[in-house]
């Protein structure tokens, strides 16, 4: 139980690694390509887990509610994705 709230809060620590040295804004300046998927993707998945590891370690919850926490958390990236493509597109 407290491996899992340390892995937790490790892949936090590593999310927030993962969006200082290469910030959604310099991965967009990359271009729209594979690259730039993966890196929304990874970036999700790293902040999904880093919530829902400690989530299993105290609740005992549905793995339905931890696919739809990793699912949304996935979603809010390309989301902002999305919106530093469409900045991008109008300056």
């Amino acid at each position: 139980m407290i491996g899992l709230i340390i892995i937790g809060i490790v892949l936090i620590i590593y999310y927030g690694r993962i969006k200082f040295d290469n910030p959604t804004s310099a991965a967009v300046k990359l271009g729209v390509n594979k690259t730039l998927i993966l890196y929304g993707i990874h970036s999700g998945t790293a902040l999904s887990l880093g919530l829902i590891l400690p989530i299993i370690a105290i609740f005992s919850v549905s793995e339905w509610l931890l696919l739809l926490i990793m699912f949304l958390t996935i979603l809010s990236e390309f989301i902002t994705i999305y919106f530093y493509i469409s900045k991008e597109n109008v300056q």
